[in-house]
């Protein structure tokens, strides 16, 4: 039996969602992290090169899940909580094209300037942005599912929580790519006049510092349970971790990812101290 009596059509398009969000949101993150890789030992063959192809797969399977969702989505009543599922839906799956659609102008743009040196060319970064802005939109559906299921007046960690968490784990794993050429121990080239050397440990850390503080800051806010920060920091080192240790087996390969885990756990200290000093106040 579906908990709190939610319709059965809401339960399946919410399935549908995690299993193929979840999934094609790794795949990407994952190949990105293979394909800057395999720029750095090999080149650019063609765009048809593996890294590619996980990539896209994943984002294939983004575009799938998000499409059957909205097939089962069109008979939901026309009631507020359902009619913003639906629009929950759109987000996701209009990102989804536009990051499908960052393939092409990379082409187009490799076409007409060259190989990239960095990772900040306008494709590129148009495709991390809609890549996250994804990420964003299934956090923003499962907090919205869990409000509806009533899901998030449950103060312990469910299933659909570890879910919820995951996702931002792999939203900052996908965040991350903006200074992925640092784990790289590469020079980005801001402009024809500027050089940002990332090797300077102090830029990387300023934005990976702003990037954890933006995530956790919004899970503090949308998940009540205690320990979500050190959770997701948790999830977020396990992720980093594995794929460090697979593409170590190439000729270049990342860094271990920075240990966020006893930052977090201050931070949902101090967090938890705070919100409780405003409620008495």
């Amino acid at each position: 039996m579906i908990k709190n009596k939610i319709s059965k059509r809401i339960f399946t398009i919410h399935e549908i969602i995690d299993f193929s969000l979840i999934l094609g949101a790794l795949m990407s993150v994952c190949g990105t992290y293979w394909d800057i890789q395999y720029h750095i030992d090999v080149g650019r063959e063609s765009f048809w090169i593996n890294p590619h192809l996980l990539i896209y797969s994943g984002m294939l399977i983004i575009l799938l899940g998000a499409s059957l969702a909205l097939w089962c989505a069109r008979k939901l009543k026309s009631k507020q909580a359902n009619q913003r599922l639906f629009n929950a839906l759109i987000i996701i799956f209009l990102s989804v094209i536009i990051q499908l659609s960052g393939g092409p102008i990379d082409e187009l743009w490799h076409r007409l300037f060259g190989l990239d040196v960095t990772i900040w060319s306008f494709p590129h970064l148009l495709l991390i942005f809609a890549g996250f802005s994804i990420k964003l939109s299934v956090i923003y559906f499962q907090r919205l599912y869990m409000h509806i299921a009533k899901l998030d007046k449950i103060k312990k960690f469910t299933s659909d929580e570890f879910k919820l968490e995951l996702m931002f784990a792999i939203a900052l794993v996908g965040l991350g790519i903006l200074t992925a050429e640092y784990e790289y121990l590469r020079t980005i080239p801001f402009s024809q006049f500027v050089s940002i050397d990332l090797n300077n440990p102090w830029v990387y850390n300023l934005i990976l510092s702003l990037e954890f503080v933006f995530m956790f800051t919004l899970a503090k806010l949308i998940i009540k349970t205690k320990w979500a920060a050190t959770r997701i920091a948790i999830f977020y080192f396990i992720l980093k971790a594995v794929m460090s240790y697979v593409l170590s087996t190439q000729i270049s390969s990342p860094i271990l990812p920075p240990l966020v885990i006893i930052p977090a756990i201050l931070y949902d200290l101090i967090f938890e101290k705070t919100i409780k000093s405003v409620i008495l106040t």
